[in-house]
């Protein structure tokens, strides 16, 4: 009985593991999409895998997401734009939306 808890468990950490990937991914293409829109350069640092303090234990999925480097001039002045925090917000809303689209369409079949 305890060897099918932990492997339930087990089974329980990849799947969100796997679920907070593909959630990130899709954030972070949407963020990268809508600020190289308007923003140049933008750099795509990509999606990194870590374990991180602030998502351990999380029984969902979960991201950390990095918008900016404050020690970067150009960012740091990009931060100073209403316009360019509208459109990371907005990269992130999409992305989430996105998730959510296919987690539905895939517990529906």
């Amino acid at each position: 009985r305890r060897q099918m808890s932990s492997f339930l468990n087990q089974y329980h950490i990849s799947s969100k593991i796997e679920e907070s990937e593909r959630s990130a991914r899709l954030v972070q293409g949407s963020c990268v999409g809508k600020l190289s829109a308007r923003y140049k350069p933008v750099k795509d640092k990509g999606v990194k895998k870590a374990p991180f303090v602030v998502l351990i234990g999380a029984d969902i999925p979960s991201i950390l997401v990095e918008t900016a480097f404050i020690t970067n001039p150009r960012d740091e002045k990009r931060l100073k734009d209403g316009n360019y925090i509208d459109q990371i917000a907005d990269g992130i809303m999409a992305g989430v939306k996105r998730f959510s689209s296919e987690m539905q369409t895939a517990s529906i079949q």
